[in-house]
């Protein structure tokens, strides 16, 4: 069993720090939405989704190891997750894999909360795209000094700016 745990352990010690990498990338990503550098979110994109594949790899390997772990201790009617596990390793090895555990829960935390926030922020700018393309394609010809020609449109001789059309 052993061998088993150390194997699991070197697992989530590997998907740690692959979280951390995703995480700091995610924080990359928020930084370069702010500042509207589309540019960095196209490179960090591609960065962010080789995390997430690498992430899936070792959860998979994780999964496995873990199932093993808790049929060789013959641990039933619990569901498979990192606590049960816990409870299927040795003794002496259950701190080092409560440490991960706490690191993986605060790591997968912080990525869910600059998720959201670069979800917003994408949403945010979708919608004002959105806004922009309905505007041009259909401007307010009451406002509108253009027709939709290019050209000016012909005025009555008086000049007006917006504040003496609304006035």
């Amino acid at each position: 069993m052993s061998d088993r745990s150390d194997e699991l352990l070197r697992t989530l010690i590997g998907e740690l720090a692959v979280h951390d990498q995703l995480t700091e990338t995610a924080r990359l990503m928020n930084e370069a939405l702010k500042r509207g550098d589309a540019v960095a979110v196209k490179r960090l994109s591609g960065r962010y989704d080789e995390f997430t594949m690498q992430v899936e790899q070792l959860e998979e390997k994780r999964q496995d190891a873990s199932a093993a772990l808790v049929k060789t201790a013959a641990i039933v009617g619990r569901p498979l997750n990192l606590s049960t596990v816990i409870l299927a390793v040795a003794p002496e090895k259950r701190p080092s894999f409560e440490e991960v555990r706490i690191q993986l829960k605060r790591s997968m935390g912080e990525l869910a909360k600059i998720n959201t926030c670069n979800q917003i922020l994408l949403e945010e700018a979708l919608h004002a795209i959105s806004q922009t393309m309905a505007i041009v394609a259909k401007p307010d010809t009451k406002l509108s000094a253009y027709r939709k020609s290019g050209r000016i449109a012909q005025s009555d001789g008086v000049r007006r700016s917006f504040i003496n059309q609304t006035a």
